[in-house]
């Protein structure tokens, strides 16, 4: 399951980085009649905010995907193992769930 919720938070957040990237680039540089623009953004640009957002993705993972069951006590040497974290996964299982049948339905239309 960590694995699973690791590589979806990495995707998300490439997916994310990937328009956000695009996106900005496009309004930035204002309309023009081909799209040349835009598709220059999106193909061209587009994959280094991909790199970016996935990156920034496993960080977020690796900060907010694990919790600590409880503090270690003095007699105890090491910590104990950290547990993946129920509310974070249920986040982002749910956001790449509405993605897929988005993706789904607007492929059946």
């Amino acid at each position: 399951m960590r694995l699973l919720v690791g590589l979806v938070s990495a995707v998300l957040g490439a997916l994310a980085g990937w328009f956000a990237l695009a996106l900005t680039v496009i309004a930035v540089s204002g309309p023009d009649r081909d799209g040349g623009i835009a598709m220059g953004a999106f193909f061209g640009i587009g994959p280094i905010g991909a790199v970016a957002g996935l990156v920034v993705g496993l960080v977020v993972f690796r900060k907010l995907g694990f919790v600590r069951a409880t503090s270690p006590s003095p007699a105890e040497a090491e910590p104990p193992p950290a547990d993946l974290s129920r509310p974070y996964a249920a986040v982002v299982l749910s956001i790449a769930a509405v993605l897929a049948a988005w993706v789904w339905f607007d492929l059946l239309r």
